[in-house]
């Protein structure tokens, strides 16, 4: 059995960031700091004026181009406290998510992780490309003082605070992906269907754990226990080694993970997966 725990979905842990306020597409792109030659590394921002989708009024909004968990770590905060990108009218009170890009940055974890709402690969060209000419420019010495960077790709907040999140527990989220597929296929016998899986914290038994979190149609979200003997595992079978120093924003999910195991022998219970109880 998988030990599941089915709960409700609650405000600030719902998928795709809905909770119980709206995401509002605002039309906004990145100006990141990829593509500025000052203040490399620095967290940017800039102030404009939107309309009120629910009293028609306009009000200021702060827009981060670019955070710098070192430099801002209330930033860091707000992502994972679910506040960050929040839109309050000072007028009516209503509250709405802003989705827009921006580039999160570890200078200390040698991280950049970069939100792009947009799916089309021409968008994700543009942003590779700036993230071509930025490495450039630093002459390929990104981060080589202490250690590669690692670049990724994520689409919504979710994404970006389950990267986050992995970030701080020092593992490696390529092998957290590759796990998700294991979960699921165990969910899977005890008929659980699960839409998305979110690596997190959660309490099991009255204990703070890593779990993951199972989110089902209807509503519905549930965790499961996530167990270092699993990650262990799967390390060990996998041996990825240190991530590609590249000059490309992987996006590492789990289709990622998918074509990694039919790279490795073709399937999650084939003699050549790893074994696992």
């Amino acid at each position: 059995s998988s030990g599941i725990v089915m709960a409700r979905w609650s405000q600030g842990l719902a998928l795709n960031q809905m909770s119980s306020k709206g995401i509002w597409h605002a039309g906004l792109s990145c100006r990141s700091f990829i593509s500025n030659r000052k203040g490399q590394g620095m967290s940017q921002k800039r102030t404009i004026e939107l309309t009120c989708p629910m009293c028609g009024k306009p009000a200021p909004f702060t827009l981060w181009d670019s955070v710098n968990n070192v430099l801002n770590p209330e930033l860091e905060e707000q992502l994972l406290k679910n506040t960050f990108a929040l839109f309050s009218c000072p007028h009516c009170g209503g509250q709405n998510y802003v989705a827009y890009d921006f580039l999160y940055h570890d200078m200390q974890k040698g991280w950049m992780i970069y939100l792009l709402h947009s799916r089309e690969e021409k968008d994700r060209e543009k942003v590779n490309a700036s993230l071509e000419r930025m490495c450039r420019l630093l002459d390929g010495k990104l981060g080589h003082t202490m250690h590669p960077y690692s670049f990724r790709l994520v689409h919504t907040l979710d994404e970006m605070r389950e990267k986050i999140i992995i970030l701080h527990d020092d593992l490696d989220d390529r092998i957290v992906e590759i796990s998700k597929l294991f979960i699921r296929e165990r969910l899977k016998n005890d008929h659980v269907e699960a839409l998305a899986l979110r690596y997190g914290w959660g309490a099991v038994d009255g204990k703070q754990q890593p779990v993951m979190y199972v989110f089902e149609a209807g509503g519905k979200m549930g965790m499961v226990p996530y167990t270092r003997q699993l990650y262990d595992v799967l390390e060990s079978f996998f041996k990825l080694g240190q991530d590609a120093d590249g000059t490309v924003y992987e996006e590492i999910d789990e289709a990622w993970a998918a074509d990694m195991i039919r790279k490795y022998g073709g399937g999650l219970s084939g003699n050549s997966s790893p074994h696992i109880h």
